[in-house]
């Protein structure tokens, strides 16, 4: 049992050591927000970030170390969040290749 509450702690610390650029910089890519190229550039990176994050997830669901509960729970919030990076990142791309062409 006590392995188990180890293993667990770490997990979630690791799971908090990647996905904390998700949420250092609010300024970037705020809805509505023109972005910057560097804004442009760390949402990438927190978009990299999140892919990473739900890939771990689901090594460590197939392995065993984290239950049903939890892994929807985290598996939600972290897809939700992702997407929203790739829509952000998507709209940036757009309107740089409108910039580009006008």
């Amino acid at each position: 049992m006590a392995l188990f509450l180890v293993e667990l702690a770490l997990l979630i610390a690791t799971l908090l050591f990647i996905a904390y650029p998700l949420y250092k910089r609010d300024s970037a890519a705020v809805a509505g927000q023109a972005l910057t190229e560097s804004d442009y550039s760390d949402l990438l990176y927190r978009k990299e970030a999140a892919y990473t994050a739900l890939i771990d997830l689901e090594f460590d669901y197939k392995t065993g170390k984290i239950d049903d509960n939890d892994y929807k729970t985290m598996k939600t919030g972290m897809e939700s969040e992702a997407i929203d990076l790739l829509k952000r990142a998507d709209e940036f791309e757009k309107e740089r290749s409108v910039r580009t062409v006008s």
